[in-house]
């Protein structure tokens, strides 16, 4: 999924001309004015009066204050902080404006086109109420979406919404190799998510019954790529420049990127759909393979199935050893300055390199994985 592909945040950018400056920093300043400060023109530009106004505004109050210095880059953990301290300024989250759908496939008969873009953003919106229901996650960032059964097309869709938020283009061949690789191919970056249908026609009622608890997983999956941007603080609008290589990811390592996102899919097709990957199915697949833990995170993103099935079931026991709750714990710790390591014992009382070497025990032993996980050894 080459999570290291950090695009710029667009989608966000159709609802709001501001945004081209900064729209976690527009949030605050909202928030402000609604706390009865002047943070000076709402204009999503970070200035001394924004400051100032924001230090008058959290004196005395201890959950602000130790948060990290309001930045362009922590303008996103500030405006979700504040939201959660008073829920009368929830209201400014670019999160409450409505999601973009841009699905609608060309030479289909309306009401077909009309079923495809409805049925998928019913599906996107139960995917963000149950992170809510479930797990008390409420992002300030809105997720869009974008998707096809042509990586040309979807791949086109991005560009265009790219340049409709006036940032500079990024690369898009990952859509096109991504599209080719399964019947259901998906991506997501800081503020949307990317779905390819390989080779689909037809968009009618049969397709959504039929594809509904696949794209239920691949939605969930992707949206906690989204939770991970905004709880790390990763929000940065990166301007690729010729010749360069991406910036590294904050949201790393590897198998903890895309093992919470497996681990929180898979609850959310029990909940929703009472479909599951079985501990034994998971504990079997993660098994079989000589990948570590610690190759894994050396690299930027997993390039091989295999890396999938072992980083699924290392956050699988992990999760169901300690919960959800920590889960989120060491995404957002490092959104408010932990490093990796530091956040990973934080979250889960043992060192980051303990577990990785536990784990090469733990999937040798079903037995013994399971005891772990049920809060044993």
């Amino acid at each position: 999924m080459k999570r290291y592909l950090i695009l710029t945040a667009t989608l966000l950018m159709l609802a709001h001309p501001s945004f081209a400056a900064n729209q976690f920093v527009r949030c605050v300043q909202e928030q402000l004015v609604a706390m009865g400060q002047d943070p000076g023109p709402i204009d999503g530009s970070l200035g001394k009066r924004t400051r100032a106004a924001l230090a008058k505004a959290i004196n005395g109050h201890p959950d602000l204050e130790t948060l990290p210095r309001m930045s362009n880059t922590y303008a996103v953990t500030w405006c979700r902080k504040l939201g959660q301290h008073s829920s009368d300024l929830l209201k400014f989250y670019p999160s409450e404006t409505k999601a973009v759908i841009n699905a609608d496939e060309p030479n289909l008969e309306k009401n077909e086109a009309l079923m495809q873009s409805a049925f998928l953003g019913v599906e996107l919106e139960k995917v963000r109420d149950w992170y809510y229901r479930a797990h008390n996650v409420r992002l300030a960032s809105r997720v869009d979406l974008a998707a096809s059964s042509s990586g040309k097309r979807v791949a086109a869709r991005v560009r265009k919404m790219q340049a409709q938020g006036g940032h500079a283009k990024v690369p898009t061949k990952n859509v096109l190799a991504r599209c080719k690789q399964s019947e259901i191919a998906a991506y997501a970056d800081q503020n949307f998510i990317v779905v390819c249908f390989q080779n689909e026609k037809t968009f009618d009622f049969a397709w959504t019954e039929k594809i509904k608890v696949r794209l239920g997983y691949t939605l969930a999956h992707e949206y906690f790529h989204s939770i991970q941007f905004e709880y790390a603080a990763a929000k940065q609008l990166i301007v690729y420049r010729k010749g360069q290589k991406p910036p590294r990811s904050k949201v790393r390592p590897s198998w903890m990127v895309e093992g919470s996102a497996d681990y929180m899919a898979n609850l959310y097709i029990t909940d929703t759909y009472k479909r599951f990957i079985t501990p034994d199915r998971i504990f079997e697949y993660g098994n079989k393979h000589d990948q570590t833990l610690n190759k894994i995170a050396r690299t930027d993103s997993l390039r091989d199935p295999t890396d999938y099935e072992v980083s699924f079931l290392a956050v699988h026991l992990l999760g169901e050893r300690y919960g959800v709750d920590a889960l989120l714990k060491y995404w957002e710790n490092i959104g408010l300055g932990m490093t990796h390591k530091a956040s990973f014992e934080d979250a889960f009382n043992m060192t980051l390199d303990a577990y990785e070497k536990k784990f090469e025990i733990l999937r040798k032993d079903k037995d013994a994985a399971f005891a772990f996980a049920a809060g044993f050894g």
